[in-house]
């Protein structure tokens, strides 16, 4: 489990492992592919190895967590 800093960008990357997304409070912004998802506090989002994604928080109460689950 990785917390996602905040007011910091990330740029497109992809993973070679499945990676949970959820935001505990807050709000984050999450671009997937040719989306862009507005995460509120209690969303989730689940995502394939390779998936190109990106994701920004810009809030105080920003509490974004990534939860990394290996392909075996």
């Amino acid at each position: 489990v990785v917390r996602h800093p905040r007011y910091k960008p990330i740029g497109w990357h992809g993973h070679d492992f499945f990676e949970l997304i959820y935001a505990y409070s807050g709000s984050c912004t999450h671009y997937i592919g040719d989306e862009v998802l507005q995460m509120q506090a209690g969303d989730f989002c689940i995502l394939p190895p390779s998936m190109p994604h990106a994701m920004y928080t810009a809030r105080d109460d920003g509490l974004i967590a990534n939860v990394l689950i290996r392909k075996s």
